[in-house]
Parts: C-alpha cells; structure tokens; sequence
C-alpha cells in the first residue's frame, strides 16, 4: 500500500507542476493530537491525556477545476500524549504528599517528532468574487523517520529511541481563502486525520488536529 500511494504522489506532482491550473499553498500554525489508543496500555501510565498544543505546518500544491480542487500536501507534526506517573510514597515531615502516598508527576511522551505526513486530497470549492471556501477529504499516510519515546519522570533522564513508523492516514479538511491581488491570498484552515501509526509491533492510534493560516498563490 505505501509503494502505491507514493507512486500515485510522485505521479501527481509531476502532472500539477506541468499544469496551467495551478495553486500553491503554504501554511503554518498549531495542532495537537488526541489520547492514543494501544493494544495493551503501558505499564504504569495512568490519566493518559492529549498532547499539548504544537507548531504544524504544511505545503500544498492543488489542480484547480471549477468548483473543485484536486491536491497533494506535505506536513510536519508531532505526535505526543501525557500521562501520570505515581512515584513511590515519600514523607515529607510525616505527612504524605496525597491521600494514597503518592507524587502523581505529569510526564509526556513523543509518539513522533517529527511525523511527516503525505495527503492526495478532493475539496470542494464555492467562489464568491475574491473569496473562496471549500471543504473536503484526504488520504495519505505518515511517516516519522525519528520515533522517540521518552519518560520525563523526577529524577530520571528522558529515554528516546530512534526508530521508524509510518501508517496509513484519511481525514478532512475546511478552509477559506481571500484573494488580495489577482494571484495571491490569505488562506485559513482547519483540518483533522484518523491515523494508524505502527513502529515494529507497536501500533497505535490516534486524531491529529491542525489549525493553520498561510498563502496562497494562483499562477
């Protein structure tokens, strides 16, 4: 599957590149993921939450059609998600600091930093003089040439592990685009994926969210 759909990439960029109906597009902002689904939860992680707000960005090249935009995108995130980790009871002038006898510490894990991910997407597009908003769905998939796991507890170091993941991605996308000269525009987007992401055995997955604003550029 991952040969095909890069195959099915390469090939589309070098169609749009050749084409006269062409956009570009370059964006920039925040996202986040949601909690990560695991086959077996890790071992002493407790209050798993999402992960924390991060930059995201994107670059896209889209074939414009009337009414409609056929595209491709490269993205960077960050996969992560925190967690309560209680450590061993400690005294603390005779009084335990919680009622179990436990520091609760909030520590994060990297998922991915960075993951990559790769998109074909479909957008539906409703014009109004300079103004253009659209709506749609992506395929992909995702790839993370530097997978680090790493616990942030008191008193230990952060362990990371340099590995590769990928895995397949399909979402959607909404957006607007105001046209400020005949070719360019200021571009807003938000945007969210379903991704299952694998690294060995491992195999977890999760939502990632982005809100972006950027450029556009018509030639």
């Amino acid at each position: 599957m991952k040969s095909i759909f890069l195959s099915i990439f390469a090939l589309f960029i070098a169609g749009t590149l050749s084409a006269q109906n062409f956009e570009f597009g370059l964006n920039g902002g925040q996202g986040f993921n949601t909690v990560p689904l695991f086959h077996t939860t890790p071992a002493n992680e407790t209050s798993l939450n999402r992960s924390a707000a991060t930059p995201a960005f994107s670059i896209k090249a889209m074939y414009v059609l009337p009414h409609w935009q056929i595209g491709i995108s490269a993205e960077r995130i960050n996969l992560s998600y925190r967690f309560m980790y209680p450590l061993p009871p400690v005294v603390n002038n005779g009084i335990y600091p919680d009622e179990g006898g436990y520091f609760n510490s909030e520590n994060k894990i990297q998922i991915a930093a960075p993951a990559i991910p790769l998109k074909l997407f479909l957008n539906r597009v409703i014009t109004c003089y300079n103004f253009e908003a659209y709506f749609g769905l992506n395929l992909g998939y995702v790839f993370s040439p530097d997978l680090r796991w790493g616990e942030n507890a008191p008193g230990t170091s952060m362990v990371a592990l340099s590995s590769y993941g990928d895995g397949p991605l399909a979402g959607a996308q909404v957006g607007a685009t105001v046209f400020v000269t005949k070719h360019l525009g200021i571009n807003a987007e938000l945007s969210g994926d379903y991704i299952s992401f694998n690294e060995g055995a491992t195999n977890i997955k999760l939502a990632a969210f982005q809100s972006t604003l950027g450029v556009r550029y018509k030639f």
